[in-house]
């Protein structure tokens, strides 16, 4: 109940001007100084963060070498997974900790609003590209309560630079958790996904939102769906990568 009060108070303080809303001050998650109140962290601690530019992984060997990738054409993103980053994600996923999906969006924002697909369109285009998340098994969505990768890019700003759709993919199977498994115990699982039939993908631009990307197994798979249903480009954006290299 308090995590949707807050989360309903946030949205609420979105929807103020833009002139109030820049008076209004809390405390950095990370050093206590004030802040923006739509922000977790303060500019200064954002900067101090390990970050990655927005360049496309694919053209380094030691990470396109030790991933599977054979359908993904771009792939994105903020950083290694490493601390505090994987301490943050852990709790989320693990420990229910979802007040820090602010503070994960707030460090993918910048990522999302200039990727190259983004960038790149014109004002005359009237075809947004499609946005969307990995997704999780009902059963494990009704035993977690949410989808952290939802949960993450709701709090962007940046994705009303696209279409987004966080119903576009449905996976079929529910599976053990991945995480513990080796890369080659991974790669072996039968994860199962379709693309939600309500959508068309006709020569579409497809950017696929997970948290963490290990060995590109589920992306490409699903990267691979995305592309029998129609889209003509898939991107990939993590918050992390976790490959080893």
């Amino acid at each position: 109940m308090m995590a949707n009060l807050l989360n309903s108070l946030g949205t609420a303080i979105t929807q103020l001007p833009s002139h109030l809303i820049t008076q209004l001050k809390t405390h950095c998650f990370l050093c206590g100084n004030n802040c923006a109140i739509t922000e977790m962290v303060c500019g200064h601690c954002l900067t101090e963060l390990p970050c990655w530019p927005v360049d496309d992984l694919l053209d380094s060997p030691q990470i396109a070498n030790n991933i599977e990738h054979q359908f993904i054409d771009e792939l994105y993103s903020f950083s290694d997974y490493q601390p505090p980053l994987s301490h943050w994600l852990k709790s989320v996923k693990y420990s229910r900790q979802t007040k820090l999906t602010r503070l994960l969006a707030q460090l993918i924002e910048s990522h999302l609003a200039n990727l190259p697909v983004a960038t790149n369109r014109t004002e005359q285009s009237t075809v947004f590209p499609v946005l969307t998340v990995v997704p999780i098994h009902v059963k494990k969505w009704s035993l977690r309560g949410f989808n952290q990768c939802h949960e993450i890019i709701k709090r962007c700003n940046a994705k009303n630079q696209y279409n987004y759709v966080p119903d576009l993919m449905i996976q079929l199977r529910d599976e053990t958790k991945q995480a513990g498994l080796s890369g080659f115990r991974r790669r072996a699982r039968r994860r199962n996904f379709q693309v939600n039939t309500t959508y068309r993908l006709d020569d579409q631009h497809v950017i696929l939102f997970d948290d963490v990307l290990t060995t590109g197994s589920t992306v490409n798979k699903i990267a691979n769906q995305l592309k029998q249903a129609g889209a003509k480009h898939v991107t990939v954006l993590t918050i992390a990568v976790a490959v080893k290299r």
